[in-house]
């Protein structure tokens, strides 16, 4: 994602996803590179994929539902976005840099 060329990082990633262990993080990695391109619906579905891997770390479900909610935003769909939103809810209080940025989010949307 860091290096400028992002379709080999999606290959890196896609390989990487083999592996059980990583498979979570590189769809998320996956998800952040299509981002970064402005392929939100694409990011989308890195992010559910990442967020149904079995096992996925708890810790980690809140920054995945966040970047899910900005990807549903940026392909225009504020409603989606807020839902996912509000399945992070519980997790902001004890963080205050994610509530930080669901705030942020919340306020583009046009809610807060």
């Amino acid at each position: 994602r860091e290096s400028g060329r992002p379709e080999q990082a999606v290959d890196s990633c896609r390989v990487a996803e083999q592996e059980p262990r990583v498979t979570a993080r590189s769809l998320e990695r996956t998800g952040r590179c299509f981002e970064d391109q402005g392929r939100y619906a694409e990011a989308a579905t890195e992010f559910r994929r990442a967020i149904d891997v079995p096992g996925v770390s708890t810790d980690s479900l809140p920054e995945l539902r966040l970047q899910l909610a900005k990807s549903l935003a940026g392909n225009g769909d504020a409603a989606e976005a807020e839902a996912e939103l509000a399945r992070i809810d519980a997790a902001v209080a004890a963080d205050p840099d994610l509530a930080q940025r669901v705030d942020e989010l919340r306020r583009s949307l046009g809610r807060s």
